[in-house]
């Protein structure tokens, strides 16, 4: 795709797919972190770096100011850590949001029309359903149970007064 200048075209889906496995992401996997592999491949080298072909047509970056040449790009680095530390970031969130999700549910089905709405909306109506159900057959439990206790409490009051 040119852009409006008649400029260079971006990447192509190949390239992005290749770089994104270069750097350690899986392009499935990590498919809403791709777009750091996009601008890898659009970023301009830093200050002081220049690219270069060796005799094999190999490219190669060289940096005068400190007389380092480089197989790789100077971000490389720079790209696969932001992508380990997004990554880290987003399997952190996830976990959370696991153990927050039963508490979500017990809330949500306690709570006003419009949490449950949006609750429907981010889970789905079923699984609506099903959490409300298993809150449902947990409270029932717990009556049941309080029951029972206030059944025993009066037997055992009932004992005494006759002991």
């Amino acid at each position: 795709s040119m852009d409006d200048n008649g400029g260079e075209a971006g990447p192509s889906a190949t390239e992005i797919v290749d770089y994104a496995r270069y750097i350690g992401m899986d392009p499935i996997g990590d498919v809403n972190l791709l777009w750091i592999a996009e601008e890898a491949l659009c970023a301009s080298l830093p200050e002081g770096w220049t690219e270069h072909t060796d005799a094999a047509g190999n490219a190669f970056y060289y940096n005068a100011g400190s007389g380092v040449s480089s197989w790789e790009h100077p971000l490389d680095e720079y790209y696969r850590s932001l992508f380990l530390k997004l990554k880290k970031i987003l399997i952190d969130n996830r976990a959370a949001s696991k153990v927050n999700e039963s508490a979500l549910a017990l809330q949500c089905a306690l709570r006003c029309q419009r949490a449950r709405r949006v609750f429907r909306r981010l889970l789905g109506k079923k699984r609506l359903d099903d959490a409300a159900a298993d809150i449902q057959a947990v409270y029932r439990g717990h009556l049941v149970r309080l029951k029972v206790r206030e059944e025993s409490i009066k037997q055992w009051e009932e004992l005494e007064r006759f002991s």
